[in-house]
Formats: structure tokens, sequence, C-alpha cells
């Protein structure tokens, strides 16, 4: 089994497997932070726009493993509740394919399609 962390012993390069893993991830998460800029254009209000803005910051933060959510404690509830939806979003799109990518590469995954 690929376990997403295996690295070149003489080199120490993160092997392709995980390389893939984390393209396909990012991949994932990058559309739906192009999604935010298209409905941050569209929006209709200040608070809005803050919204779309801050939810693609959560989507960003997750792809770089940084948070801000204490600078967005600041911020009215619905921006600092999209901030938070996008941050856990991202994340759980960057888990849920690194795991998807692992069980595909397992060579115990003989389950009939």
């Amino acid at each position: 089994m690929v376990s997403g962390t295996e690295r070149d012993p003489k080199t120490g390069a993160i092997s392709k497997e995980r390389r893939n893993v984390m393209a396909y991830a990012t991949g994932s998460v990058v559309s739906r932070i192009e999604w935010c800029r298209r409905q941050k254009k569209q929006a209709r209000t200040p608070l809005e726009f803050a919204g779309w803005r801050a939810e693609e910051e959560g989507l960003r933060d997750a792809i770089l493993k940084t948070d801000h959510t204490k600078q967005y404690r600041q911020s009215p509830p619905a921006v600092f509740e999209r901030y938070a939806m996008g941050l856990q979003d991202g994340q759980v799109l960057m888990r849920a394919t690194s795991v998807v990518v692992q069980f595909d590469a397992s060579p115990d995954n003989n389950i009939p399609g």
C-alpha cells in the first residue's frame, strides 16, 4: 500500500505516487477557489463579497497548511463561518483525495467492479 509519505532512500525526494496525490488534491481545491472568485465578482453586498473572499482564503490555507482563524474571529460571524467552512472543506478534500488514491494503489485492492 502506498503510504503517501514514501521517499527515495538515496535522494530523499518525494515519491511519484505522493506527488500525484498532492497534485490531484490541490487541483480539486484550486477548482473550488476559482469558483469562489467567480462568485465574488457577482457579489451584491460588501458582506457577500467578504464571505466569498474568506471562503477562498480558507481553501488556500488548506493547501498551504496555514490557519488564519484567529484573524477571522474579529470579522462578522457570517464571514468567520465562511472562512472556517473553506478551511475545513479544503482540508477534507486534501485528506479524502489522499485516502482514495492510497486505496486505489493498494495491491490488495482486488474488489471486482
